[in-house]
């Protein structure tokens, strides 16, 4: 069992991914935002590779504990096994959709990187206004030609106002 406390005034913090490995049913990976005394509000990857049985944690965010990492989405590559995450993030203040990826068995993650090339016009946890991050993406992986696709919502300024969009990026994979 996998249990960490979340801080329940903010829906989006509460909000997890799950990754099996589909070459190997007793990898499991969960990703979840954590918010304690002892690591600060992080996003952290719990790993068993025993079916759940025992469980080791990786953070996954490489800046302070003082900005908020929310609404993960994963795709574990079939080919290599690495866990690639996606995030919401706010380490700049402004927001961006965050990526790392973590080694086979979840040993260690890499280096953060900004997906989303413009920052948001704005960051607010109030649910459907217009500047609404939404928690709504997905991490796709397309095995055969070896790309990674992030979809995910963000907010963008029109005629002065915050309204919210779909982008897409994609990165090759080895």
């Amino acid at each position: 069992v996998v249990e960490h406390r979340v801080d329940s005034r903010v829906l989006q913090l509460a909000q997890h991914a799950l990754a099996i490995d589909a070459g190997d049913e007793e990898t499991v990976h969960v990703v979840v935002h954590e918010d304690n005394d002892t690591f600060g509000a992080i996003l952290s990857v719990y790993t068993s590779t025993d079916g759940g049985k025992s469980w080791s944690r990786r953070k996954v965010n490489d800046d302070e504990h003082c900005a908020s990492h929310m609404t993960p989405h994963t795709a574990l590559d079939p080919k290599t096994g690495m866990l690639h995450i996606t995030w919401l993030d706010n380490r700049s203040g402004n927001g961006a959709l965050a990526y790392a990826a973590c080694t086979p068995g979840g040993s260690s993650c890499s280096a953060n990187e900004a997906v989303s090339d413009k920052p948001f016009a704005s960051y607010s946890y109030e649910r459907h206004l217009p500047g609404w991050l939404a928690e709504y993406g997905t991490l796709l992986i397309d095995s055969e030609r070896r790309w990674l696709h992030a979809v995910w919502t963000q907010p963008v300024l029109e005629n002065n106002k915050p309204t919210s969009r779909i982008f897409h990026a994609r990165a090759k994979l080895p």
